[in-house]
């Protein structure tokens, strides 16, 4: 399983913002990292049932 940050949101305003590299928001509140999580499919066995 893999995290890969999506954006950065400010809690107390509640602005988004994509730069990664941002850490506070123009209201002055942090800005806090939200990711997705994503994991490969495996492939099913030859003998598992659906």
């Amino acid at each position: 399983m893999t995290a890969i940050a999506t954006y950065r949101k400010c809690q107390i305003c509640g602005a988004q913002s994509t730069d990664m590299r941002k850490t506070k928001c123009k209201c002055g509140g942090h800005m806090y990292l939200y990711s997705s999580y994503y994991a490969p499919k495996t492939r099913r066995q030859k003998n598992e049932k659906v």
